[in-house]
């Protein structure tokens, strides 16, 4: 039981975490991320503003993260760090492996019997793996979303 926990927890924090690595300094925060603006070309800076970056941003998320999400998530951590506006560098899907269509939909396969506890479920399983996983087309590729950007602290200039 307790290993079975452990995996589970094991493939919550794969796949359903995401990673935000900073280089850069911080002000005082933010009262909301709603104050927080995403630019996604220098020329969406409103006109007589001065632009100071306070450092580079990199968020990733697995196969259950959306982009949307991604960037919800670092207005927060813009926010965070004092940041009022971020600037959107590059949004990438990086390849992170391989895995069935059953473990991505996180349904049970065709040949898997669910509720099968007789003692020769092991040995149909171990079978059912070894012949699932000679098939070419089995696999399919997983990604992770990478989002690159720069936290500003936007002003008006005077």
């Amino acid at each position: 039981m307790k290993q079975i926990i452990l995996a589970l927890a094991a493939a919550f924090f794969l796949t359903g975490c995401c990673n935000i690595e900073y280089k850069g300094k911080e002000l005082s925060p933010l009262q909301s991320s709603k104050a927080v603006v995403l630019y996604f070309s220098p020329n969406q800076y409103p006109k007589n503003s001065a632009q100071d970056v306070l450092g580079d941003a990199k968020i990733s998320g697995g196969t259950n993260w959306t982009t949307q999400e991604l960037q919800a998530k670092l207005k927060s951590f813009a926010a965070e760090k004092g940041a009022n506006g971020v600037l959107i560098e590059r949004i990438e899907r990086v390849p992170a492996g391989e895995a069935r269509p059953d473990q991505v939909k996180n349904l049970p396969s065709k040949t898997w019997v669910v509720g099968d506890n007789s003692s020769s479920a092991s040995k149909h399983f171990r079978e059912d793996m070894t012949n699932y996983s000679k098939k070419p087309e089995a696999q399919e590729e997983i990604y992770r979303i990478v989002i690159h950007a720069k936290l500003l602290n936007v002003t008006e200039k005077r």
